[in-house]
């Protein structure tokens, strides 16, 4: 009986390890099927159809105002991700919807030009410190890591709600938050 039993921890372990090595391969392929569809609606804005009425029925009408500055590739993916998370997780609180469609709105605080985008992605960004803010690419680049500092900081300044602005400061890096964990996956 022992042996049966260790036999079948050593097989649960093999299958938990290949789990864990489809996951990591999936999650590579995953992101690189991520970055090509975003890289293709940002080449064709036909493609791009944000979802404006979801998110004006989710958002409140200062965090709308705020939504409606977006570019319609950053308001089409953060309803996307909001839409992907009630379908994982549906007991999601509204607050928690309010922050995934807002979750990249600190990326308005720059014009949208693709080329630079596509180039931000590519290259290593490193640290960039929020203020002050740099012109040119390297603005860009600051933008990519800043801009849930941003995002959080337009909400609260539009009289946003502080758990919204709370999430979308931390959507990059949860900090044990875990609202901000499902926003983050």
């Amino acid at each position: 009986m022992h042996a049966v039993k260790h036999t079948w921890n050593l097989v649960g372990e093999g299958v938990q390890d290949m789990t864990q090595k489809i996951q990591s391969i999936v999650g590579i392929w995953g992101r690189s099927l991520t970055l090509v569809q975003r890289t293709l609606w940002g080449v064709f804005l036909r493609f791009v159809k944000p979802d404006d009425s979801f998110a004006q029925k989710n958002l409140s009408s200062n965090e709308y105002k705020l939504y409606s500055r977006m570019d319609p590739r950053e308001r089409h993916h953060g309803c996307q991700v909001a839409k992907e998370l009630l379908q994982r997780n549906p007991q999601s609180s509204a607050v928690l919807i309010r922050a995934a469609i807002l979750h990249d709105v600190g990326k308005s605080s720059r014009p949208f030009v693709l080329w630079r985008r596509i180039l931000v992605h590519i290259i290593k960004t490193g640290v960039f410190p929020p203020k002050p803010i740099l012109g040119g690419i390297r603005g860009d680049m600051q933008m990519k890591v800043n801009h849930p500092i941003y995002g959080s900081e337009m909400i609260r300044k539009s009289g946003g709600c502080e758990k919204v602005a709370r999430l979308v400061e931390l959507h990059h890096d949860p900090r044990g938050d875990r609202e901000a964990e499902w926003l983050r996956r």
